[in-house]
């Protein structure tokens, strides 16, 4: 097994492992340095962030995958396709004004 297959087959525990080293990391920073006094306590601020982080993920994977889906869909029913729009003469125009570096012979027809 090279090394891309083992990180595509473990790629969650990985994320994990990381995760939960850095905060581990931090935590213990927190503890040894920290930066000012607290104002509330660190039970509650912490579990506070990470319900905010779990959250954040979870409201990641759902509404990513959802909104790629609904732009494709919306741009079928549009009719649009970058390759056709990437081939027409007003297609290249407006790459052209988007990408300024991209000389007019890439787009001659």
């Amino acid at each position: 097994m090279d090394i891309n297959e083992f990180i595509m087959s473990n790629e969650m525990l990985i994320r994990v492992v990381f995760f939960f080293g850095m905060l581990g990391i931090m935590a213990l920073w927190e503890i040894v340095a920290p930066r000012r006094a607290l104002t509330v306590s660190k039970s509650v601020r912490w579990i506070n962030n990470l319900g905010l982080v779990f959250f954040n993920s979870l409201l990641l994977r759902l509404l990513f995958p959802a909104a790629a889906v609904g732009m494709a869909a919306f741009a079928n029913e549009q009719g649009w396709d970058s390759l056709i729009i990437m081939r027409s003469r007003s297609g290249c125009q407006l790459w052209s004004r988007l990408s300024p570096w991209i000389s007019s012979s890439t787009c001659s027809m």
